[in-house]
């Protein structure tokens, strides 16, 4: 006696091809692990084993532009650090790697396994206000300019500014109309000098017609500090709209703009010119260098960055956490690249 040969399940299998078929293919969209497994009448556990047999991420070269940054990961996966490190092609927007921890030493070592080819290759290196990325990239990338995001040197302003506004706020009483204002608006006082209206249209506050702009200029009534700290704020959003012609002009603003902070006497002008200080070169790189897409003048910014953060922490809290980081890397570079190699 002899059993049947059939094509629809394997022998010792416990679910037919048909399904697993259905699970691989499941696998390449944005679900869970405990989504697909619902939807199939199967345990996750089956799930998760399918793809680890068969699931492998295709992890792509080392492109011309990378953008490193960072996210925070869940307690269970804390042993190796409160951070991972992720590394990304910010213009095809391609995932190139995640790695555990956003230790120095730990990313030393990965850098000195890439290829010296790969490594010399980079000519544009975006990242954050975080001195260790600096050090190590200026050490690796050696044909590499260094770009800071546009919204990180940005923010340092805007918090210099709203300290002052809080500062402002706390000298009236909170029945006055200067702490009500000032209170109220903030946002709008933080708002890109650029994107301010003009529209008049009718204000609940105020009980009349009032357009952004008259708001900010009344707000700035109350306080002279906060006026000349606006206008801070004001002048380097609109000279820094567009790129500059070349670095010698950027180099130029910003140590004009540091001249202007330090004989101001403002609270935390000093600070702030000390940071500009410190990363003038790499400020100085974001303002005037840029790149053409579909005839579109765009910056280098960490941008696609902070997008991929926000789906892996989504992804992330859908599936309850992935404890596994390699399981976790590889789902997310295949979900999110959409490139994947399937093992027989």
């Amino acid at each position: 006696r002899f059993p049947e040969k059939n094509g629809f399940i394997d022998r010792y299998a416990k679910i037919s091809n048909q399904l697993n078929n259905m699970i691989l293919k499941k696998l390449r969209d944005k679900n869970t692990f405990l989504q697909i497994s619902k939807s199939l009448n199967i345990s996750s556990s089956t799930v998760i084993r399918r793809f680890d047999k068969h699931y492998s991420a295709i992890k792509p070269d080392i492109p011309s532009v990378i953008s490193v940054d960072v996210f925070k990961k869940s307690n269970t996966n804390s042993k190796l650090g409160e951070y991972a490190l992720i590394i990304s092609d910010p213009i095809n927007k391609k995932i190139i790697d995640i790695l555990p921890n956003r230790r120095k030493n730990h990313f030393d070592n990965y850098l000195y396994k890439l290829p010296t080819s790969a490594l010399n290759n980079v000519k544009i290196a975006v990242i954050d206000m975080w001195e260790p990325y600096r050090d190590l990239l200026k050490k690796h990338f050696i044909n590499a300019e260094i770009v800071i995001d546009r919204f990180h040197y940005i923010r340092h302003i805007i918090w210099w500014l709203n300290d002052i506004r809080v500062k402002a706020m706390d000298e009236y009483k909170r029945n006055q109309g200067g702490y009500k204002l000032l209170k109220r608006y903030n946002k709008l006082l933080t708002k890109n000098p650029i994107n301010i209206s003009r529209f008049f249209k009718h204000n609940n506050y105020f009980k009349k017609l009032m357009s952004q702009k008259t708001i900010i200029d009344k707000c700035l009534e109350y306080s002279e500090e906060l006026k000349r700290a606006y206008e801070f704020y004001k002048h380097f959003q609109i000279n820094t709209e567009t790129p500059f012609e070349n670095k010698e002009e950027a180099l130029e603003f910003i140590d004009d703009y540091v001249n202007k902070l330090y004989s101001s006497k403002l609270d935390g002008s000093k600070d702030l010119a000390n940071t500009f200080i410190n990363w003038r070169n790499e400020i100085a790189n974001s303002l005037y260098l840029f790149y053409k897409k579909e005839e579109a003048v765009c910056r280098y910014t960490n941008g696609f960055m902070e997008g991929v953060n926000n789906f892996i922490k989504t992804f992330r809290r859908m599936c309850f956490n992935i404890r596994d980081f390699n399981r976790f890397v590889t789902r997310i570079i295949t979900v999110f690249n959409n490139e994947f190699l399937i093992k027989a």
